[in-house]
């Protein structure tokens, strides 16, 4: 099976994976300023800027973990016995799924009967939280909290399993791609919410970032064109985001079709530009950077929780939105890091909240 350079880590792969689990302590914390009804936890007023913030973060940080996800699951396929890589992904993915479920979420629905009736309450999603039948509460599935992208990401690496076959045919290293392929399947991508919906359209928004990951970036050759065309990839992202922002400054422009179609090729050419970008001018890291995407996925774990927790305290004390705003983040992800060192010195902690995965062995 081909997997590019085999032999050779892509620097610039360890950089990303670092920096999306950096980000994602300030996409949380920027959904403090959400609008009140839609809040999706603690309320620490409304603040159209930051809410920029939160909305350019989450074109970005969760396709991206998914693109790379998938990039390394294929890597692990195409080295590892079938029954290997499912234990690693069960390691990886579904046990610290579980962990959260048990340990994190009963805190996050304690935090909601806490703060119940306060300024401070969950606004739009109560339910979520303050009782134990979150856990059961979404649409008749099980709620996920902020632990979905784990049950996802371990459907996707099932789902691949089954397309092995095709994996192994399916080599672009010695095939000249034409860069048009890339849009073509975008297309797929951002357009897909018009004909899913609810938990099939929330599944897909992970699904399809992980093959694209999968059957598409992992190759030098793709890399390398998209890196080519990293200036006008570039610009036409952030031409779009500006009109984005205008969309939501404006409520006389624009249908609900076309914020949509705007929203999700946002998405696809955050993809394409932050790849670009990351290959072109981050193709090298420090021990730093390294340390920090050893910690990427415990982030990814933690990181609403710290915020949460962060913000119950921080929010008595701190009345200037963006100073609070970044205190959170910084502080959460601080907090992140040192539990994750103390932490990580026991196997079975190691275990339990997925901070040795041999998933992202081709990235950490």
């Amino acid at each position: 099976m081909g997997f590019g350079d085999k032999s050779l880590k892509k620097l610039f792969f360890v950089n990303i994976f670092a920096i999306t689990g950096i980000l994602l302590f300030f996409f949380y914390s920027s959904l403090l300023y959400s609008d009140a009804a839609q809040s999706f936890f603690l309320f620490a007023g409304e603040n159209l800027i930051i809410q920029q913030v939160s909305n350019f973060l989450l074109l970005w940080i969760f396709p991206m973990f998914s693109v790379l996800t998938g990039i390394c699951a294929a890597k692990l396929l195409s080295d590892a016995e079938i029954k290997k890589y499912v234990l690693i992904v069960v390691k990886s993915l579904l046990i610290p799924f579980a962990t959260g479920m048990i340990i994190f979420v009963p805190f996050q629905i304690f935090t909601g009967m806490r703060t119940a009736g306060s300024d401070m309450a969950f606004k739009t999603l109560p339910a979520y939280y303050q009782h134990l039948s979150a856990y059961f509460n979404n649409g008749g599935i099980i709620f996920l909290s902020n632990f979905w992208i784990f049950f996802y990401l371990a459907a996707s690496c099932f789902i691949l399993l089954f397309c092995r076959p095709l994996l192994a045919k399916f080599n672009l290293n010695d095939v000249n791609v034409h860069f048009i392929l890339i849009f073509v399947s975008g297309i797929v991508f951002f357009l897909k919410p018009v004909f899913f919906f609810n938990n099939a359209a929330d599944f897909l928004d992970i699904f399809l970032p992980f093959m694209y990951g999968a059957f598409l970036f992992q190759y030098e050759n793709v890399q390398e064109k998209i890196k080519r065309n990293r200036h006008w990839l570039f610009a036409c992202f952030l031409a779009l985001f500006c009109f984005n922002i205008f969309l939501n400054f404006s409520e006389r422009y624009g249908n609900a079709l076309t914020r949509h179609v705007v929203s999700r090729a946002l998405i696809w050419l955050g993809l394409l530009a932050g790849i670009a970008v990351f290959k072109r001018y981050f193709d090298k890291t420090n021990g730093f950077m390294k340390t920090i995407a050893e910690c990427t996925v415990f982030n990814m774990y933690s990181a609403l929780t710290l915020v949460i927790a962060v913000a119950l305290v921080a929010m008595r004390f701190i009345t200037n939105q963006y100073v609070l705003f970044f205190v959170v983040a910084i502080v959460a992800f601080l907090l992140s890091f040192v539990i994750r060192m103390l932490l990580g010195r026991f196997k079975t902690m190691q275990l339990l909240f997925g901070m040795r995965s041999e998933l992202y062995n081709e990235i950490i």
